[in-house]
């Protein structure tokens, strides 16, 4: 693909949602949508709510389209279908969709967020971008269309019919991407200076920044433009004459399966791996056309494309952190989830650890919507279900409670989850995980039987036990002796020894005591 276009409907609201699915139907019609990707923002919606059950998630699932809501950095590709939320505040930048940081948003010269998208399309990518405006909520969008007006974006009214747009926009990409001029059959132009107008195609071949390579029918090289010697390492000298092989891993790739459907449809374009002169890979997005002479005999091959090497490098960071992620994810012992705030906290992800913890499939879970409400132990859900108030106060919670195995028997768990909030403090979901503390709550049942044994024991010995502290006053006296004693001397027990001995037997105990003093 030689270049990117963007397509940006903002502010759709529920009676555009008919026309909306038209128009997506007629660029699909056209093979558009292949070569364009959409963005499509709702006013004022951070859940893309509207009454019951009419959002855009509901129509583009049952539209059948492929729908992508962005986190912090999205990589755009090429016909997709990306929903932003009007509350969140995003930019386009060298094909990436990033969300802006609070920071960042201050520091923007707009506030709104389809102003700040706009704006960053017009930029730098404004001739590459269509806006379609399906609302006629708020003066401030109509700011950020004219933004991208003034700089050369093309603004369609929704007057229009959604095929009148469709195939107005297919022209203008045509006509964009189209490698050679376009000469106009009324009034043919005539250059009178033949050495005036080779200059002028050696100026367009030179200031471009796309890599220019022309070879004939059987791939040897017969032009390269400057972008094609810095990104390959030939000179245009080297180049010429040598078969374009030169530049591909594969020798073979450009002929082996693209020219006959080349030749048969006048273009074709991929993605290819390329190879500098120093060995190090090239990756570019490479769109080839054929050559023809005035009889409309095929010449030759024109390839037009873009070095998309530190893009395919990004992608494969994201890939191998993703992976990395994934593995962690998939081999802790943790149970590690996810859950919406809303419809009984129902589970969005959850990690293969719950197979060990409860016995069940993590996809068990994701379909159950009140699996919790219903595998609780009844003794502990009043208890963790009215607990959950302090996470949206504090938005940290750690709770105890035990939950059923899929064999039936319970299994205590240890639960600590975070509340996560958008930009502008919104609750949007819970990530949190469960730890087995089926074995500490077993030994803290053990030892809380073993002290009730030796209190029990201390109790019912069949001898009097007491103990005194350093003062001489009873601090605990057991059952037995109390029984022996009367139990006149409960009341007592705080009170000095002295007091409750008789006088030969304080004699007898007291240098005991002393001693001890």
């Amino acid at each position: 693909m030689m270049e990117q276009f963007y397509l940006v409907i903002p502010n759709i609201s529920f009676e555009n949602y008919n026309y909306l699915e038209e128009l997506l139907a007629n660029l699909s019609s056209l093979f558009v949508a292949q070569n364009i990707s959409i963005i499509i923002t709702q006013h004022g919606a951070s859940s893309f709510s509207y009454g019951d059950g009419y959002d855009l998630d509901s129509f583009m699932d049952y539209s059948n389209y492929h729908l992508v809501k962005p986190t912090t950095s999205n990589s755009i590709e090429v016909g997709g279908i990306y929903l932003l939320s009007n509350n969140h505040k995003y930019v386009v930048k060298d094909g990436f969709l990033k969300k802006v940081d609070a920071e960042e948003a201050i520091a923007l010269p707009f506030n709104f967020p389809n102003d700040i998208l706009l704006d960053s399309l017009a930029q730098k990518q404004a001739t590459n971008t269509f806006a379609i405006k399906l609302s006629s909520e708020t003066e401030d969008d109509k700011r950020g269309l004219q933004i991208l007006k003034s700089a050369g974006g093309i603004i369609f009214d929704p007057s229009q019919t959604p095929q009148q747009i469709a195939t107005e926009i297919k022209q203008i990409i045509e006509k964009k991407r189209s490698p050679f001029p376009q000469i106009s059959q009324q009034k043919p132009f005539k250059s009178k200076n033949k050495i005036s107008q080779k200059y002028f195609q050696e100026n367009i071949l030179r200031d471009t920044d796309n890599i220019l390579i022309a070879t004939d029918l059987n791939g040897i090289i017969t032009d390269w433009n400057h972008r094609a010697e810095e990104v390959y390492g030939y000179s245009k000298q080297e180049a010429i004459g040598q078969p374009v092989g030169i530049i591909y891993y594969d020798s073979e790739t450009p002929t082996k399966d693209i020219i006959p459907v080349l030749l048969e449809r006048g273009n074709h374009q991929l993605e290819l791996a390329c190879r500098h002169k120093n060995g190090n890979v090239v990756h570019v997005e490479l769109r080839l056309s054929v050559v023809k002479d005035k009889q409309g005999q095929v010449i030759g091959l024109l390839g037009v494309s873009k070095d998309i090497t530190q893009k395919k490098q990004i992608e494969l960071e994201n890939q191998e952190l993703r992976e990395r992620l994934n593995f962690i994810l998939e081999n802790t012992p943790a149970t590690i989830y996810s859950s919406q705030i809303e419809e009984n906290y129902q589970y969005t992800y959850v990690s293969k650890g719950v197979e060990n913890l409860l016995g069940y499939s993590p996809q068990y879970l994701l379909e159950k919507k009140d699996f919790l409400q219903k595998n609780i132990n009844p003794h502990d859900a009043s208890r963790v279900f009215a607990e959950i108030t302090d996470l949206f106060e504090h938005g940290y919670l750690k709770r105890e409670y035990r939950l059923r195995h899929r064999e039936g028997h319970y299994v205590w768990v240890r639960d600590e989850l975070v509340l996560i909030r958008d930009d502008s403090g919104n609750p949007m979901e819970v990530v949190g995980y469960f730890t087995d503390i089926s074995e500490r709550k077993r030994q803290e049942a053990e030892k809380t039987k073993v002290i009730a044994d030796i209190k029990d024991l201390y109790n019912n010995a069949p001898c009097g036990y007491h103990s005194l502290d350093r003062e001489g006053k009873f601090i605990r006296v057991n059952d037995t002796e109390l029984t022996w004693l009367g139990h006149w001397l409960e009341v007592k027990v705080k009170s000095k020894v002295s007091r409750n001995f008789q006088r030969k037997s304080f004699f007898d105990f007291f240098p005991i005591l002393e001693k001890e003093q």
